[in-house]
Order: structure tokens, then sequence, then C-alpha cells
């Protein structure tokens, strides 16, 4: 089952991952994604770089949802990218 098109995924710093969790939580809730779950089925949202970055550092380690988001935030979300942001 499909149910995100790429327009809606996160792929680097030029989104805003916590507006990409949001969605994707949501989208996990109505389709009966249990939250254990979560950590198998968040590279459905991940496309580019932000997906290059889960194959290549995060994929196959068994790491927590909350390991996975926390390494795409040190690697994506950045200082300077934080204030861009806080000045839209």
């Amino acid at each position: 089952m499909k149910i995100y098109n790429d327009k809606e995924k996160y792929h680097s710093a030029v989104n805003v991952l916590n507006v990409k969790l949001l969605a994707f939580t949501d989208l996990c809730l109505k389709a009966g994604v249990p939250e254990s779950r979560y950590a198998s089925a968040f590279l459905a949202i991940l496309l580019d770089k932000a997906l290059q970055f889960y194959y290549l550092r995060l994929a196959r380690k068994g790491y927590s949802f909350d390991t996975i988001l926390d390494q795409v935030r040190v690697n994506f979300e950045t200082e300077e990218r934080r204030r861009s942001v806080s000045n839209w």
C-alpha cells in the first residue's frame, strides 16, 4: 500500500522534519502501523539525500525510531538550518 507521494517525503534540510513527522505518524495511525514498527516504516518518507543517508548509516543497525530520528536531525537539521527556518 502506497500512502506517500514524493512531494510529501523528507529529502534533506530544505524540508522541515517535524512537519514530515506529523504527517508520517498520522498516516501510520490511519494505516494501522503500531509505534513499535515506526523505525521499519520510516524509510517510506525519505527521498534523495535523506534516503541515501538512511541506507548508508542507519539501515539494518537495529536502531530505535528515536535514534534514527536523532541521527537524521544531526545530519540534516543543523544550527544554520534552524536559524534560516526561524527567519521565515
